[in-house]
């Protein structure tokens, strides 16, 4: 019969690493945008405006979902007529 049993614990955070990992390979997916009313125009700015916020909301996308488990990002026009996006 054992009387004394091990106390060693783990010095590696695993379930750290593995949501490391997950957040990495999702941001690592480009996303694409599909206009379910034809509205190709509408994607093309899109895509236009978003080629300079791409690395910025990943960082932030993926700052938020590493915190909260999840993020959302919201792409809309604002009042003057201007493409913005934020994350949540």
């Amino acid at each position: 019969m054992q009387e004394s049993r091990s106390n060693q614990k783990l010095i590696f955070n695993f379930p750290c690493k593995f949501v490391d990992n997950e957040v990495g390979y999702l941001l690592g997916k480009p996303v694409n945008y599909v206009s379910k009313s034809d509205q190709d125009e509408a994607i093309h700015n899109i895509d236009v405006h978003m080629i300079h916020w791409d690395k910025e909301h990943n960082l932030q996308l993926r700052k938020q979902s590493e915190i909260f488990s999840e993020s959302f990002e919201l792409n809309y026009i604002d009042s003057d007529g201007q493409f913005s996006a934020t994350v949540y």
